[in-house]
């Protein structure tokens, strides 16, 4: 019992080391972005075109406009930087667009929650969010893909 309860608290305490640690960007004088801890050390070297926000640990970030994906506080990339644009963090999940131009949501863990089949997509507000399938007709979604307003 004595070691189950010690493995748990040092995963925790762990967990709250790594949620604890804030990152800060930084432009070399390419413009590439990289992040800096708060003592002023190099966690990720600038290599980035454009990066989102932290939330959670967790960042969308892309090397250049057509390879985005997520990455950690501690500068791990959670999935290939195979997507073509992504989105803010909005109630847990993200915007993608795969390479094939649709649109689709991860969750923080790289996941794929909601399918590439939009042909564009926007973020979460109050449990939905604005999709089309054909580009003109635009319709809500809640967090499963399921349509709940103005249903095609």
């Amino acid at each position: 019992m004595h070691k189950v309860l010690f493995s748990v608290i040092t995963l925790l305490v762990l967990s709250l080391q790594i949620n604890a640690q804030k990152l800060y960007e930084f432009k070399d004088s390419d413009g590439k972005i990289g992040f800096k801890n708060s003592s002023g050390k190099i966690i990720v070297e600038p290599k980035y075109y454009d990066v989102g926000e932290f939330e959670d640990g967790i960042i969308g970030v892309c090397l250049d406009y057509r390879e985005c994906g997520l990455m950690d506080v501690t500068g791990k990339e959670l999935t290939p930087l195979i997507y073509q644009d992504a989105g803010g963090w909005s109630e847990g999940l993200s915007y993608f667009q795969n390479n094939k131009d649709m649109y689709g949501y991860l969750s923080k863990n790289g996941n794929v929650v909601i399918p590439f089949i939009y042909e564009w997509a926007e973020n979460f507000k109050n449990g939905i969010a604005l999709v089309s399938l054909d580009g003109e007709n635009d319709f809500y979604i809640d967090h499963q893909g399921k349509c709940v307003k103005n249903c095609p």
